[in-house]
């Protein structure tokens, strides 16, 4: 078994942290105005961060962030959460967006955790994950969002988050961060059910 304690502590950072975001967009505490401005103020503490250490700013990064993050874009993964919580939170319903915040949360805490140090099995998507941590991922993602949404919402918003969260998606030669593309392929899977 593989044991990476940066990454431990980096997945349950991902998911303390984005459980708070959710609660915040639940209970209208934190909105997409005040998402674009914590963007820009991390956005900015990042480009100061490759010169400077930023108070505060600096001690997470130095307790969460990966080496290679460190001296190209420090913060780029917190930052990309933010980035697709500010797009379901002015796009979505509240409930959409908190739901697809849980899953992204909680899914991709749990996939990653469980197919980093448990990995039997290659997902047949991506050599680079598991079926184990895919379907932990998916299983927890979809009891979470039942919190917020119906039952067949929650486990098809859960089952596509979990199938783009395994796939490498690129425009650009770019990888897409999940970060991103999570929230938003939950949010319009519930869309699209509610208009079907």
């Amino acid at each position: 078994m593989i044991y990476n304690s940066l990454e431990v502590k980096r997945q349950l950072f991902h998911l303390v942290a984005g459980l708070i975001l959710a609660f915040l967009v639940y209970y209208s505490i934190i909105t997409s105005f005040a998402l674009l401005v914590l963007i820009l103020l991390h956005l900015l503490f990042s480009l100061l961060s490759l010169r400077y250490s930023v108070p505060l700013f600096g001690w997470f990064l130095n307790q969460f962030e990966r080496n290679d993050d460190l001296s190209n874009f420090p913060g780029k993964g917190s930052l990309s959460v933010l980035v697709g919580a500010f797009i379901v939170v002015f796009l979505f319903s509240k409930e959409i967006a908190v739901a697809s915040l849980l899953i992204l949360a909680v899914g991709d805490s749990i996939a990653s955790l469980v197919g980093t140090h448990y990995k039997k099995r290659k997902h047949p998507l991506n050599d680079l994950k598991s079926l184990e941590g895919s379907f932990l991922g998916f299983l927890f993602a979809f009891v979470f969002a039942l919190l917020v949404i119906p039952w067949l919402e929650a486990l098809l918003a859960s089952l596509f988050a979990m199938i783009f969260e395994s796939l490498e998606i690129k425009i650009f030669h770019r990888k897409l961060n999940d970060n991103i593309t999570i929230p938003i392929i939950s949010a319009v899977v519930i869309s699209l059910l509610r208009i079907i």
